[in-house]
């Protein structure tokens, strides 16, 4: 093999290494742009984390004070039943003791209501947690 072949030869290898070493390249830059795209996904995934885990806190909050009011309610109903009253005392009582009824029906559904959604945002914390 003469000189010039060997040279045309090497000069065919060093250039078929550069196109191998373009096209890696190539696939870096897009692996590069994916994990870009990955780092926005993740931060909007956090943002999102940070959001269901304050409303996870108001709800929290909101079953407290209905819990508490509940008993307030209770408290009253019990006072009631201690009076002495005339039968029109004894009508106001069955009207006030229907309201609370009343009252704690729908306290008793807003509370079964904020336990669902507070179930479902522990179980959407979990899920973006998983992601992460």
């Amino acid at each position: 093999m003469s000189n010039e072949e060997f040279h045309r030869l090497v000069l065919e290898k060093l250039g078929g290494i550069e196109t191998s070493l373009d096209k890696i390249e190539t696939r870096l830059d897009r692996v590069e742009e994916r994990l870009g795209s990955l780092e926005v996904r993740m931060s909007k995934v956090e943002e999102r984390l940070g959001s269901l885990e304050e409303q996870m806190s108001e709800s929290n909050g909101l079953v407290k004070a209905l819990m508490h009011r509940t008993e307030e309610l209770d408290a009253n109903f019990d006072g009631l039943l201690l009076k002495t009253a005339s039968k029109d005392a004894v009508e106001r009582i069955e009207e006030t003791v229907n309201r609370i009824a009343a009252i704690q029906t729908t306290q008793g559904e807003s509370i079964n209501i904020l336990a669902l959604r507070q179930l479902q945002t522990e179980a959407d914390v979990a899920t973006l947690k998983k992601a992460k």
